[in-house]
C-alpha cells in the first residue's frame, strides 16, 4: 500500500501571484497621483485595506476594482512573487492533490486564474473561486484539505475554525501580523519545508 497523496489548497494572490504592484500601478492610473510613500517592492503594504490607508478615495477604489471586474487580462497579466515558481514546480513533481482557492472577481476568474497557474508551471490547476457563497475554511472543510496556505489573516482564522483538521499555514506579511493564527511560515521555501515536512 503506497503513501497518501497529500491533499493541498494555496491561495494565489499575495501567495503566489504579486497583486501589489499591478493594484498599486492601476490605482495610480486612476487616481491620476501617487500616495504611496514607497511601492512594491521597495514596500510592502502595512495595513490590508493600504490605498485607503494613505488616502486613496473610495470613488477611486471603486473605479479600479470596476476595471479590475470588467478586465479580461488583470489577473493573468500578474508576475509571480520570488520562489512562486519554483515551489509550484516542486508541488507538481511531488504528485500532490493541489487545489487553488482564490477570491478574484471578475470577467472569467476563473479561467483567467487557471492561465496563470499554466503558464508559471502548474499544469492542469484545480481552481474554486471563494467569496460571500464560499469561504476558504468552508472550502478547505468540504475539500478535506490536509494543508492550507494563505496570506490573509481572516481566510486563515476561517481556516482553523471551519476545518479543525486541515493545518494552516499563513504566509507572514506586515498586514497579517496582529492576527493570532496556529502557525507561520515566513516564505515559500518555509511553506514547502512545512509541506514535506
Amino acid at each position: 500500500m503506497g503513501l497518501q497523496t497529500l491533499r493541498i489548497g494555496i491561495d494565489v494572490d499575495g501567495v503566489l501571484a504579486c497583486f501589489f504592484k499591478a493594484y498599486e500601478d492601476l490605482i495610480v492610473e486612476v487616481a491620476g497621483v501617487d500616495l504611496f510613500p514607497a511601492r512594491y517592492p521597495e514596500a510592502l503594504p502595512p495595513t490590508w485595506n493600504w490605498p485607503e490607508f494613505y488616502g486613496y478615495s473610495d470613488e477611486t477604489m471603486k473605479e479600479v476594482w470596476q476595471r479590475i471586474r470588467s478586465s479580461l487580462h488583470f489577473w493573468k497579466s500578474l508576475e509571480p512573487l520570488p520562489g512562486a515558481q519554483k515551489f509550484l514546480e516542486a508541488l507538481y513533481r511531488d504528485d500532490t492533490e493541489t487545489y487553488f482557492i482564490t477570491d478574484r472577481p471578475g470577467v472569467s476568474a476563473q479561467y483567467q486564474t487557471a492561465k496563470w497557474l499554466d503558464d508559471n508551471r502548474f499544469g492542469y490547476p484545480s481552481v474554486i473561486l471563494s467569496g460571500r457563497h464560499l469561504t476558504k475554511g468552508q472550502a478547505c472543510a468540504a475539500l478535506h484539505l490536509d494543508i492550507y496556505l494563505d496570506d490573509k489573516g481572516e481566510n486563515v482564522l476561517d481556516c482553523e475554525e471551519k476545518a479543525p483538521n486541515t493545518r494552516t499555514l499563513c504566509l507572514t506579511y506586515p498586514y497579517n501580523e496582529g492576527f493570532k493564527v496556529k502557525e507561520r511560515v515566513g516564505s515559500l521555501e518555509e511553506a514547502l519545508e512545512a509541506i514535506r515536512g
